[in-house]
């Protein structure tokens, strides 16, 4: 029986169920957000919420968009402060720290979202959607907290992840900055194998890249099995320095 909103009460109560998550997950410690208002709260929604999500309430887009950039000028101005002896090329390197690439891998080893707090169609969440869902929720923060506040969340859950990142670990960024140099389509990466126990798995990608040899590595998440891809495509393809 529909509910005096003519919302049907599953949907109204799978709704509400969302916003608690999100409460919870807000005040924790490691965010530290309590101070909001019933509008405030629907924006962090949709930054928690993907295109698919069946009751169509929109998706975290745009807010992926606005917080890939702020990402980018908090960890730019933090390296800036913290590596003063190093030039522009190398300080560019070093903000490969924050790309969705890197950002999937630290926010897999740190597990920072509780389960069911991304609504999305089916059950299976990939690191690149949870990748893009916190780019998505830092945007929401700026939009309600500013940038200070914003840029003390984000370095107080990353700053050491940025002052350590070695660029030269970043196999997957070397590879593609090969391929744009030579003016080609980038590499893509393909998920080709899962097994094992499901709380230890085992994944196995492949990369390829026009008439290259397909090359395959694995990992215990998707991330790390694509950089060893990516790292065994430079030692394998005949590639320019």
């Amino acid at each position: 029986m529909p509910n005096s909103n003519n919302i049907p009460d599953d949907t109204l109560d799978s709704h509400n169920f969302h916003r608690d998550l999100i409460v919870d997950f807000l005040a924790d410690p490691k965010i530290g957000v309590t101070d909001f208002s019933k509008d405030d709260l629907n924006l962090y929604q949709l930054a928690f919420t993907h295109g698919s999500a069946p009751d169509g309430e929109g998706s975290y887009e745009r807010l992926e968009w606005l917080g890939d950039r702020v990402i980018n000028l908090i960890a730019a101005g933090h390296l800036y402060n913290e590596f003063e002896e190093l030039p522009e090329g190398e300080l560019s390197k070093r903000l490969e720290c924050v790309s969705n690439n890197n950002l999937q891998k630290i926010i897999a080893e740190r597990d920072l979202f509780p389960d069911k707090i991304i609504r999305k169609s089916g059950n299976v969440l990939d690191e690149q959607l949870v990748a893009d869902v916190f780019e998505a929720l830092v945007g929401a923060i700026y939009l309600h907290q500013r940038f200070d506040i914003t840029k003390d969340i984000v370095l107080n859950l990353f700053a050491k992840e940025i002052e350590s990142f070695d660029p030269t670990q970043n196999h997957k960024g070397r590879l593609q900055e090969k391929f744009q140099k030579m003016h080609l389509p980038v590499p893509e990466y393909h998920l080709d194998k899962s097994e094992g126990d499901p709380h230890k798995p085992l994944y196995t990608c492949s990369v390829t890249a026009g008439d290259k040899k397909r090359v395959n590595g694995k990992g215990s998440r998707i991330i790390y099995a694509e950089q060893e891809a990516a790292k065994n495509a430079l030692d394998t393809w005949d590639l320019p320095e």
